[in-house]
C-alpha cells in the first residue's frame, strides 16, 4: 500500500518541486535582477510544458495504479483482498484512501490529459496558429511530428495506453 501512495504522489511532489523552484526564480528576478515583468509568463508556460509532458510519460502507470485499487477478490474467509496487494483488505480506511487518491487522479490526470490536448490542439487550429513559434515552442512536441490531418493522433495514443 505505501508503494501505491508513492508512486502517486510523486507526481504531485515534483508538481510542488517545480512550483518552489519558479517561485524562487520570480522572487530573484523581480526583486535582485529586477528583470522585465513578461518572464513570468515564459516561465509559466514552460511550466505547463513540463506538467503536461510529465502527465503523458507517467499516463500508463498512473491508469494501471489507479484501476487496480477498484479490483478485489474473495477469499475462502469471507474477506475481500485487493487482487494486486492481496495483504490489504478491501473495505478497509487504507484501501478507501486509495481509492479516493484514485478517483482524483482519474478525474484530474486520466481524464484531463487527453482533454488538455486535444483542447490545446483545436484551440490553436481554431486560431490559425498552430504553426506559430511560440505554439510550436509550447506544444509542438504533440503535434509537430504529425501531418495536418492527423494533429490529433497524440490524444488517441494517450488513450490508447
Amino acid at each position: 500500500s505505501y508503494s501505491f501512495f508513492l508512486q502517486l504522489i510523486l507526481p504531485l511532489l515534483f508538481s510542488f518541486v517545480v512550483v518552489v523552484r519558479c517561485s524562487a526564480e520570480h522572487l530573484y528576478r523581480k526583486c535582485v535582477a529586477k528583470e522585465d515583468p513578461h518572464w513570468v509568463m515564459h516561465m509559466w508556460n514552460g511550466a505547463k510544458r513540463r506538467f503536461l509532458t510529465a502527465a503523458i510519460v507517467l499516463y500508463h502507470t498512473l491508469c494501471i495504479r489507479c484501476f487496480e485499487v477498484f479490483r478485489c477478490q474473495a477469499y475462502p474467509d469471507g474477506k475481500q483482498y485487493m487482487k494486486f496487494s492481496p495483504s490489504m483488505e478491501c473495505g478497509t480506511s487504507t484501501h478507501i484512501a486509495m481509492i479516493v487518491m484514485s478517483v482524483f487522479y482519474i478525474i484530474v490526470v486520466i481524464i484531463g490529459t487527453p482533454i488538455t490536448i486535444w483542447l490545446v490542439i483545436r484551440w490553436y487550429k481554431e486560431k490559425e496558429m498552430l504553426h506559430c513559434p511560440v505554439a510550436v515552442k509550447q506544444w509542438g512536441f504533440v503535434h509537430v511530428r504529425y501531418e495536418a490531418d492527423w494533429k490529433y493522433w497524440e490524444t488517441m495514443l494517450v488513450l490508447r495506453r
